[in-house]
């Protein structure tokens, strides 16, 4: 299961469809109900958006990071912020791969596929 936290209602949904279609499961959810639908959920993989209105990304990964139950969740960080400081900053929090905005959606697709292997979901 991948989960998308992002506040672009627009891209959570494109990224679902692509996902979906390459027979990944997937849900999407804005910044303000992501700590319940992480905790629901457990998922294996979450692409991660920055900056957001309420709870920023990062602060969303210092929570999953510090949860016995997500803490192993394969976490992509999805963002415009493209500085390597910023790169940085996810990567020290407990991030594990970083991608930004605007993307191909075959690394996506690719970027995902190598979370949910390491999550020992499917094969290479």
């Amino acid at each position: 299961m991948v989960l998308i936290i992002d506040d672009e209602s627009d891209l959570r949904g494109l990224i679902v469809d692509v996902l979906e279609s390459q027979g990944i499961e997937a849900q999407a959810v804005g910044p303000y109900d992501a700590l319940l639908m992480l905790r629901q959920l457990e998922p294996e993989v979450v692409l991660l958006d920055v900056v957001m209105p309420g709870m920023d990304g990062y602060n969303i990964l210092k929570y999953m990071r510090s949860d016995a139950r997500l803490r192993n969740s394969f976490v992509l960080m999805l963002t415009g912020k493209a500085r390597t400081q910023d790169l940085q900053v996810g990567i020290d929090l407990g991030a594990d791969d970083y991608l930004t905005k605007p993307f191909a959606v075959e690394e996506l697709v690719a970027r995902v596929r190598i979370g949910l292997n390491a999550a020992g979901r499917i094969s290479a």
